[in-house]
């Protein structure tokens, strides 16, 4: 995936490991959208359909792409990691680390575009043949800055949200040439208060 302008086709087939009202763009089989675009809905609006629609232009199957993270992870030193689909719905045989986690990140952001795409705080995607323009903004309140928790060293990350997973943020921040990387998992609300992951973050940072 050299080409953030290259166009993408969905396939018939995208969405059958999805879970009904999980995150997502609403994309439609037959739908034609840039890599670019696909990338940017992953990375900013945790979309579980645009994920798939990737593996399966990168790997050419999500199988064979999912055979590929695995790869990766091991020859990372990834010990506790093992994926069995491409976004992160709950499977139990679908796991990871806190330590594995930021091995990841680390990796990461040794590439300039991974670095842009979790650091953007809104996009746009146009028009395509199957649906009007889609607009959407980041799910990191540590680089919103209308937010509470906003914090003017965080540089991007990535949040991600099940039921069985709890809150989790992993994310980076950088002050005087120095960039670190703070990993924090499996977050409860409690007694109807909001999400405490940006809050605990901002104040481990």
């Amino acid at each position: 995936l050299t080409d953030l302008e290259e166009t993408v086709t969905v396939s018939e087939t995208f969405d059958d490991d999805l879970i009904p009202g999980s995150s997502g763009i609403s994309l439609k089989a037959g739908e034609i959208l840039t890599v670019r675009d696909l990338l940017y809905a992953t990375a900013i609006a945790s979309a579980n359909d645009a994920a798939n629609v990737l593996a399966e232009r990168a790997a050419g199957t999500r199988e064979k792409f999912i055979e590929l993270m695995n790869e990766k992870a091991k020859a990372l030193g990834c010990k506790g990691t093992h994926f069995t689909n491409t976004h992160g719905l709950p499977d139990e045989d679908h796991y990871t680390t806190a330590r594995d986690m930021m091995i990841m990140m680390r990796y990461a952001l040794k590439n300039d575009l991974f670095r842009k795409l979790v650091s953007t705080y809104a996009y746009t995607i146009g028009e395509t043949n199957k649906t009007e323009k889609r607009v959407f903004s980041t799910t990191n309140s540590l680089i919103s800055s209308v937010s509470e928790n906003y914090y003017r060293y965080a540089c991007g990350g990535k949040t991600g949200t099940t039921t069985a997973a709890g809150y989790n943020l992993v994310s980076w921040a950088s002050k005087s040439d120095i960039d670190f990387i703070l990993v924090a998992m499996h977050a409860e609300k409690k007694d109807g208060s909001s999400n405490p992951i940006f809050k605990d973050s901002k104040a481990l940072y």
